[in-house]
């Protein structure tokens, strides 16, 4: 099932495709594939991928946090505060919009977003889903500031409250990304799931308060 006008699947047969039993491998948001050059370079040079994940762009430009931005606190253990550093919507949008022209991609693309409010997820879902196979609702970000990720993340009732607000949006398949340090993030996903989530982005980094 081809969506004509953009030649990309339509979400009838990506969620097909995701669901066929088989186990796909993708990249997460935020860690490889943040830049389009690099996105093109995995979907051509790396066949082991099958879904490529893009950083999470806000409605304006972020610098993020001063460096260092990671830390080794132990022997393989590691910290990091990047911020959410990102372009912003318009310079985001216009790079892989450039990415999506040069030629199809091998790979499905998951464009992650981030906002403060239901408003701004719409004004971003709005902004990319032409351009997405999926779309990733970042409300699970450790060290963003207040208003963002993990900020939402952290209450079922205001999860399903900015599903609901955002579903009626966009055909594309929405999948909110969860934070883990919870009490019950069951909870949480029955909530994102009851507000139209197509499926569930889990999870974010684990903080040191939900190791066992």
């Amino acid at each position: 099932m081809i969506n004509a006008r953009e030649n990309r699947p339509d979400p009838r047969a990506i969620r097909e495709y995701l669901l066929d039993g088989s186990l796909k491998f993708a990249t997460v948001s935020g860690v490889w594939t943040t830049k389009a050059d690099i996105i093109r370079y995995v979907d051509g040079k790396v066949p082991a991928v099958d879904i490529i994940t893009t950083k999470s762009y806000q409605v304006r430009p972020n610098p993020g946090n001063r460096e260092p931005i990671i830390g080794e606190v132990e022997v393989g253990s590691y910290v990091n505060a990047v911020g959410l550093r990102n372009p912003g919507m318009e310079e985001g949008y216009r790079e892989l919009k450039a990415l999506r022209d040069e030629k199809p991609l091998r790979t499905l693309l998951i464009i992650s977003l981030s906002g403060n409010s239901p408003g701004e997820f719409i004004t971003l879902v709005k902004k990319f889903a032409p351009l997405a196979d999926i779309l990733e609702l970042n409300f699970s970000c450790p060290h963003a500031t207040p208003g963002y990720g993990a900020s939402i993340g952290v209450n079922a009732e205001l999860v399903r409250e900015y599903m609901e607000k955002i579903r009626p949006e966009t055909g594309v398949l929405l999948f909110p990304k969860l934070t883990p340090n919870v009490e019950n993030i069951g909870e949480i996903a029955r909530a994102a799931v009851k507000g139209g989530a197509d499926g569930i982005a889990a999870v974010n980094t684990v903080g040191p308060e939900a190791l066992p």
